[in-house]
């Protein structure tokens, strides 16, 4: 739960102007802490879609032209590894979506 509220707290400070954030004083209860994360969600996912709708505010290293349009479909991705870092691997099977580029290659 410490990680969760650091990580929340860094990404606040990484996507907004803010100088401060309210953060839970114990994780120990149950009822407070659903409380508070019912409180804060709606604001942290904005933060998370404009985050990676505008992805290229936050780094140099993409391409300004395909930054941010990226379908990322459940795999259990891993949260700290970046999508963009993946470049030109493409799955040009489907003629209705183009060149789909892939983070990783598999045999289906």
């Amino acid at each position: 739960m410490v990680w969760l509220l650091a990580n929340i707290t860094k990404f606040i400070f990484m996507t907004t102007k803010e100088t401060r954030f309210t953060i839970l004083m114990s994780v120990r209860d149950i009822d407070e802490c659903a409380d508070y994360f019912l409180n804060i969600k709606d604001d942290l996912y904005k933060l998370f879609v404009g985050f990676w709708t505008q992805h290229q505010r936050f780094t140099t290293s993409c391409d300004p032209v395909t930054c941010s349009r990226v379908i990322v479909v459940d795999d259990h991705q891993k949260a700290n590894r970046l999508v963009c870092q993946y470049k030109d691997i493409f799955d040009s099977t489907r003629s209705e979506l183009g060149p789909v580029q892939l983070s990783e290659l598999r045999q289906i």
